[in-house]
């Protein structure tokens, strides 16, 4: 088989007739570099493993060594297939060796191929397909043609599925219009976001990346690519220098990194913005900042604002299609302005920075996101109804 385990859990063997545990499966492309996605499916990962559950993260292709980010007791198997159409047969072979109870499958296209696999390797289990951005959007540049086979291969594959996650419900309406499947078919269950204490070796990095700098602190987080329209962040947040001095850090790697630093210097802000890079745990660099902004042109969900919450961090952010306006409630727990608009961000980051937080309400919004609530959910959609589910082993007859 093709698909080989880069890391092994010591697993109990069960003997012969014997029930064993059940095994959850999440199929994904990659887990490097590990940005919203990557973290849900590592914090669901250490939440099965609490609730005794087997658990497996199958990539696609996985060039990284990424043992260091699983929690102890799951499988990771890398199939080794960088283009997709070559990774039907690899992952049937997967499915029909492990043979997992339930199978989750995390975007398109991995989610229509996962879906043929699992009916292809005759597994009786169930298995959940989500997706984490809506799709027309996501690759709206990329023409007609291509929007057509999202819409025929949703609309093929995904009733393959035993159900349909999205992050949103905007990501929901969007997949429901773009394949003309019925709307009520896509549940909508939030990712889930964990946040822990950090080291103190990870506080003391972050402190030193604002470079001794301590006035106010903006930060964002998040890949650099369009999508996240830093360029629109780099011009709020010169307005916003005209009335309080501050410094913006700006927290990822992506193909855009050259160009918005370029961009940082060429509206003078090169000695005011800090770009340290990709950081696999951020939550050292939330707690040393003064405000979180996501200037995104549209979002699946926006696991960061749910991270900066959770720290006690006022949001601002643009009141983008997808998930901000969710979990700010309308502007209950953050500040929404629209998008593309500067002018309204600057303004928007200038009042929040000037105003005391009130960290105990934002925090609240945060625990309703957290990794044990949202799990029951998937595993509410992955395993029939009424099975419970405790921190002690979950079994089932033996294969």
């Amino acid at each position: 088989m093709n698909a080989a385990p880069l890391q092994d859990a010591a697993l109990p063997v069960a003997s012969a007739g014997a029930p064993r545990p059940r095994r959850v499966a999440t199929v994904l492309p990659s887990l490097y570099p590990t940005y919203g996605l990557e973290r849900l499916v590592i914090s669901q990962a250490e939440e099965y493993l609490q609730l005794g559950l087997e658990t497996d993260i199958v990539c696609l292709n996985e060039p990284h060594d990424v043992s260091g980010l699983l929690p102890p007791g799951c499988r990771l198997f890398n199939l080794g297939v960088p283009q997709i159409r070559n990774a039907l047969g690899p992952l049937r072979r997967y499915l029909r060796a492990e043979r997992p109870d339930a199978v989750h499958a995390a975007l398109w296209p991995v989610t229509c191929l996962t879906a043929v696999a699992h009916r292809l390797a005759r597994l009786p289990g169930r298995i959940v397909l989500s997706d984490h951005n809506p799709l027309s959007l996501q690759y709206a540049s990329r023409g007609s043609a291509h929007r057509l086979l999202q819409r025929v291969s949703v609309a093929l594959t995904y009733p393959l599925a035993s159900a349909r996650i999205c992050v949103s419900g905007g990501v929901a309406d969007d997949l429901s219009r773009l394949s003309g499947l019925p709307r009520r078919w896509f549940s909508v269950v939030h990712n889930p976001v964990a946040i822990g204490l950090p080291e103190p070796a990870a506080q003391q990095a972050a402190e030193a990346a604002w470079g001794g700098w301590h006035g106010k602190r903006i930060l964002t987080v998040g890949r650099l690519k369009a999508q996240k329209n830093h360029a629109l962040l780099l011009r709020a947040f010169k307005q916003v220098l005209a009335r309080v001095d501050a410094r913006l850090m700006i927290l990822g790697e992506g193909d855009l990194g050259p160009s918005i630093a370029e961009l940082a210097r060429s509206e003078g802000l090169e000695d005011k913005v800090l770009m340290p890079g990709h950081v696999d745990d951020p939550i050292s660099y939330y707690l040393s900042s003064d405000l979180f902004t996501l200037s995104s042109d549209y979002e699946g969900f926006g696991n960061v604002i749910v991270e900066a919450l959770g720290c006690g961090v006022p949001v601002v952010s643009t009141d983008c299609p997808g998930g901000p306006a969710e979990i700010l409630e309308g502007g209950r727990y953050g500040r929404l302005v629209p998008v593309g608009d500067a002018s309204s961000l600057a303004s928007a980051m200038v009042a929040a920075l000037l105003e005391p937080p009130d960290r105990r309400l934002l925090m609240s919004r945060a625990a309703d996101f957290a990794p044990r609530v949202v799990t029951r959910k998937y595993l509410d959609l992955m395993f029939p109804a009424g099975e419970q589910f405790a921190e002690s082993s979950l079994t089932s007859p033996s294969k």
